[in-house]
């Protein structure tokens, strides 16, 4: 396509040589700037087909760089449709929740698929699939874990209030759990239910 564009701006036939065109423009370009034998050229005509040709260039390059971001955009879909299945066995292997699946399951799996892989295989399945004891735990153990965020983000936000310095997320959550060992229990029930 862009040859055709290049034989049609330097009006060349099917059995021109675009090579040879090239340089019997710049041999032109020689006689326009005065340097050459022969100094009777238009110059109009070679400021028009060096204008075509500096368009092409300019076309080509931007053709090049689109083509990049394209295969780029392409490979990354291609990641992120190989992550989202690879978590999806592993959700549905019993491998990790939900949860996990969306807290660092679906990033590790897209940045990392290797070290996805050999962390699920070194996991013990957690959670019973294909049972409705399976799906009744899980939903459980959703629930716990969202309580647990809300919880949480309140005393947060309480230490915060009384002007003290808020504790790290794992002291946190300790004392979420030490205030309330039934929402402790619903937590951590889908390893227990696993085993």
């Amino acid at each position: 396509m862009l040859e055709d564009q290049v034989r049609q701006l330097l009006k060349l036939s099917a059995s021109d040589n675009i090579e040879e065109a090239l340089k019997a423009a710049a041999r032109t370009r020689e006689v326009a700037s005065g340097s050459g034998e022969n100094t009777v050229v238009s110059l109009f005509d070679y400021n028009i087909r060096l204008e075509k040709i500096l368009t092409l260039e300019r076309s080509l390059a931007e053709s090049n760089a689109n083509n990049a971001r394209l295969k780029d955009e392409h490979a990354q879909e291609l990641r992120r449709r190989d992550a989202t299945a690879l978590v999806g066995k592993a959700v549905e292997e019993g491998k990790i929740t939900p949860h996990m699946a969306d807290a660092w399951g679906k990033d590790m799996a897209f940045n990392d698929p290797t070290g996805f892989v050999k962390v699920l295989a070194s996991m013990p399945r957690i959670v019973r699939v294909g049972t409705e004891e399976g799906s009744n735990a899980q939903a459980v153990v959703m629930a716990a874990s969202q309580q647990v965020r809300e919880e949480v983000k309140k005393l947060a936000e309480d230490y915060t209030k009384a002007g003290k310095p808020v504790p790290k997320l794992a002291d946190l959550q300790n004392e979420v759990f030490t205030r309330s060992p039934k929402l402790y229990t619903e937590y951590t029930a889908e390893v227990r239910g696993a085993e």
